[in-house]
């Protein structure tokens, strides 16, 4: 399910940005903490934290499911 989610994500983000998310190491994952992204200061905030927690390194910093992302971010 967590990696589900993640490729879910990152499809996402590449169709709603133009940018691919760069690839997931633990060296990459404490960049992301700072910046946003590439292209997700054009998100809507709501839905750029509900993929940038989709796509974090440790699957336990993830949402507990799919449908967990979809109700409490997207609707």
């Amino acid at each position: 399910a967590a990696s589900d989610q993640y490729a879910f994500a990152l499809v996402c983000w590449e169709a709603l940005t133009g940018y691919r998310p760069p690839p997931v190491t633990p060296a990459l994952a404490a960049m992301r903490r700072g910046p946003a992204l590439q292209g997700g200061q054009t998100l809507e905030p709501e839905i750029r934290h509900a993929l940038e927690r989709s796509l974090s390194y440790a699957a336990s910093q993830r949402f507990p499911s799919l449908r967990a992302v979809s109700y409490t971010h997207l609707t």
